[in-house]
């Protein structure tokens, strides 16, 4: 029988406000367990969360739906709920992007070209939100990607952090289908 396993790490239980805040992401049948409860969730409520951030626009019966349509179990769901978060942060910088014509084939390229020092950042970030270390990679992902100062002043900047931050995390709660 297929399980999924993560990739990296266990999200446990989820509680509180974060539990609250990772629960509002989420797809049908994919491959892809976290595309299938993100496309699962209700298309209107997507386009709020991925528009505006607001995460409380999902309710708990729109993620049982979504369970249920991707045959997740209790366990899976867990798994798969982290990254979730992940992928509508980077939904959220896809769109901005995709404004000024740059393709998701684009940003993903761009995206491993500074993703091995993108975790680390991100951790000294959470320590000391001072301390910019997000700063030279958005700056180096921007190029990459042609987006000027005068963008990145405009709202690329916060763009990149969504999109970077978003796949990041995506990818590091990647589930796999395994026997």
């Amino acid at each position: 029988m297929d399980r999924l396993v993560m990739r990296r790490g266990t999200p446990g239980r989820l509680a509180g406000a974060a539990g609250a805040w990772l629960l509002f992401f989420a797809g049908p049948a994919m491959a892809d367990p976290v595309e299938c409860l993100w496309n699962a969730l209700p298309a209107e409520k997507r386009e709020i969360v991925v528009a505006s951030s607001e995460w409380e626009a999902f309710t708990n019966e729109d993620f049982e739906r979504g369970r249920v349509a991707c045959k997740l179990s209790d366990a899976e769901f867990g798994a798969v709920v982290g990254g979730t978060a992940g992928y509508a942060s980077e939904m959220r910088g896809v769109r901005w992007f995709s404004t000024r014509g740059i393709s998701q084939a684009q940003l993903e390229a761009a995206f491993e070209e500074v993703r091995p020092g993108v975790r680390a950042a991100m951790a000294i970030e959470v320590l000391d939100q001072r301390a910019n270390a997000l700063r030279p990679l958005i700056a180096r992902f921007l190029a990459r990607i042609g987006v000027g100062k005068d963008d990145e002043a405009n709202g690329g900047g916060r763009a990149a952090v969504y999109y970077l931050a978003g796949r990041d995390m995506r990818l590091n709660y990647r589930v796999a289908t395994v026997s």
